[in-house]
């Protein structure tokens, strides 16, 4: 384990932890599996430990990637904490001076220790750089799936909708801004001057409405006018394949073609 290596460390982030009496296991023994786990989870869908021990700002994301380790090893933990195996089955652990907590306390510290985790994992995104962290999007942190509506679970929610945000992005980049638009926001996305900023925010609008389903020509129009009226700041989009797409996109009246015409 590289993140989280001895118990001292592991309390630092797991509150209201009762210390060992003489003998008896620390926290860090009884979950030890758990943080392995979470650990191997973490490096293989956030980040490594080496990549964030490389950057300059490694102490700060190293305490963000501690407190989402040890607040999810600590989730995985609880439902066999309180468990334990006899030569007569399973019983639970009680004793005279602290009464075993309610369920409703269990459930909503579950809750807690992974709102937590999410939120460490957030300001990780948001302090780590674009490149080391899941796809690289228009969205920080979990902008995206709160404009979908979602208030809990917001990491896994990104993990479910990561794959249609990206596929969003780069429908709009193919028929409406042109790839290096979408690459020129996504690198704005922190620091995003005007006009960009207006531009930025029709198209993560338009992502969350094709997302949800939603007719999206008039979107797209919008993105194109207002490129087309900042040529200066977009230079290249004239020249891009998007572009062909909306050489004239005006309706005309055709005399030769059937129906009512004025």
């Amino acid at each position: 384990m590289k993140f989280i290596q001895d118990n001292t460390a592991l309390v630092q982030f797991t509150p209201n932890v009762i210390s060992p009496v003489e003998g008896e296991e620390d926290l860090f023994t009884k979950i030890r599996s758990f943080i392995q786990l979470t650990e191997a989870w973490f490096e293989s869908r956030i980040a490594t430990y080496e990549q964030l021990s490389a950057l300059e700002n490694s102490e700060e994301l190293l305490t963000f990637a501690r407190t989402a380790i040890a607040s999810d090893a600590y989730r995985r933990a609880i439902p066999s904490l309180d468990v334990v195996l006899t030569a007569n089955g399973f019983g639970i652990v009680s004793n005279q001076t602290i009464a075993p907590a309610s369920r409703d306390r269990i459930n909503a510290l579950l809750d807690s220790l992974e709102a937590q985790c999410d939120a460490a994992i957030e300001m990780l995104m948001l302090h780590a750089p674009d490149t080391l962290l899941l796809r690289p999007s228009l969205f920080r942190g979990y902008e995206a799936v709160r404009l979908l509506g979602k208030s809990k679970h917001l990491l896994l929610e990104l993990f479910t909708y990561e794959t249609q945000i990206a596929s969003a992005e780069n429908h709009f980049a193919s028929h409406a801004i042109s790839r290096d638009i979408l690459e020129q926001l996504r690198g704005m996305r922190d620091k995003c001057p005007a006009p960009h900023y207006i531009l930025l925010t029709m198209v993560q609008h338009a992502v969350i409405s094709y997302i949800q389903g939603e007719d999206c020509r008039q979107n797209m129009i919008d993105m194109v006018d207002f490129i087309r009226k900042h040529p200066e700041d977009y230079p290249n989009w004239a020249d891009s394949q998007a572009a062909v797409r909306w050489q004239d996109y005006t309706y005309k009246n055709d005399k030769s073609k059937g129906g009512f015409w004025l």
